[in-house]
């Protein structure tokens, strides 16, 4: 058994969905609220180039 030392600042939750964790980044360093905060997420997700954004933010990493 080996230990692989990870930090937390730079991984995603493997618990949370992909969409959630996004929006929560969102609040806490801008402020937004839900349900805004949704769009601005999808809005994310196809920037940086991933297909089907929706079905991308309801997935767990």
């Amino acid at each position: 058994m080996g230990l692989v030392p990870q930090d937390p600042m730079v991984g995603l939750n493997p618990t949370l969905r992909i969409g959630r964790q996004i929006a929560e980044a969102l609040i806490q360093a801008h402020g937004r609220r839900y349900p805004a905060v949704d769009a601005d997420v999808l809005e994310l997700l196809q920037q940086v180039g991933l297909d089907k954004p929706v079905l991308r933010a309801r997935q767990y990493p």
